[in-house]
């Protein structure tokens, strides 16, 4: 039997607590968190107290940045622990077995998305990256024939959920190898979709299709979307200027700013940075939200009061 994820063991405890009208519990812990552990365990209880409709819960959230602003304007900036570089030798390591079982196989991966971007602008993979993104379209491809090989292949399945919506898979071959995202396109009329999942739900992209061409990538012969550029284009809008700080949701061009789930999404992400002091996305993202989302006055107003202090 599968180990389920902390987060689903969670969601658990906060389902039972919640039948039981102790969702208090839920919301003192939370408080706890943000002032003393300050772990991910706040932002999993903010986002099921928000899907449950819990009235407050925004304004928590809002109260929790400001809270923070406040601090951070009467002391001086932390800088943020420098990132570490991924090991490009095993990011090599998952990619050739990966190709290799997979091609045999009668699959047809192809790299997207930062893996795609790598290929592309760097012609390796970007340093500052955290997976390795192969993709599947669908209906070709039998899932379970698939997750059957990558198990039997020496891969970890980390999550299946590739016969429904948002249609993802992760793996890996070890504690030490990248985790590998993938995704499966779905053709529907003349767009090729793909979803996401957060705490939330999930978010659809519609894309312009493509057909598959291959490459050579470290000698191992690959797949690429043909014409990658406007795949890229699609996704990162200039994709040709290195950027350090990207999130799949908030950054993307593709993202409907208007859904209230994403308007949360974004606070509780800004919150996330302040918590970190991640000086450089608290900065990149005030920005960004503040020309996003003009008809929401929290983020006119977080900008009016610290948009000019040290965060600049």
């Amino acid at each position: 039997m599968k180990k389920q994820p902390l987060v689903h063991r969670l969601r658990s405890i906060f389902n039972h607590l919640y039948v039981f009208r102790l969702g208090f519990l839920i919301r003192w812990s939370m408080y706890l968190d943000f002032h003393t552990l300050r772990t991910p365990f706040f932002m999993h209880a903010a986002s099921f107290l928000y899907e449950k409709g819990e009235a407050g819960t925004e304004f928590f959230v809002e109260k929790c940045i400001e809270t923070i602003l406040e601090r951070k304007n009467t002391s001086d900036s932390i800088e943020k622990d420098p990132e570490k570089d991924v090991e490009e030798l095993l990011f090599v390591e998952s990619m050739r077995i990966f190709f290799n079982i997979t091609n045999n196989a009668g699959f047809r991966p192809f790299l997207a998305f930062g893996s795609l971007l790598g290929f592309v602008r760097e012609k390796k993979f970007i340093t500052w990256d955290k997976d390795l993104d192969i993709c599947f379209l669908l209906p070709e491809t039998d899932v379970k024939k698939l997750e059957k090989l990558l198990s039997e292949s020496g891969f970890k399945i980390l999550i299946s959920c590739a016969d429904k919506i948002p249609y993802i898979m992760k793996c890996r071959l070890s504690g030490d190898h990248p985790v590998i995202d993938i995704a499966f396109f779905i053709k529907k009329g003349d767009k090729l979709l793909t979803y996401g999942a957060f705490s939330r739900g999930s978010v659809v992209r519609y894309r312009t299709p493509f057909s598959l061409q291959e490459a050579e990538y470290y000698g191992v012969k690959i797949r690429i979307p043909e014409n990658p550029e406007i795949f890229l284009t699609e996704n990162y809008g200039d994709w040709r200027s290195p950027r350090r700080i990207h999130h799949w949701v908030l950054d993307s061009r593709l993202t409907d700013y208007s859904l209230p789930h994403i308007q949360f999404l974004a606070k509780e992400y800004f919150l996330h940075c302040l918590i970190k002091n991640d000086t450089a996305r608290i900065r990149h993202y005030l920005n960004l939200f503040s020309k996003t989302q003009i008809n929401d006055p929290f983020w006119k107003k977080i900008n009016t009061a610290y948009g000019t202090s040290n965060l600049h």
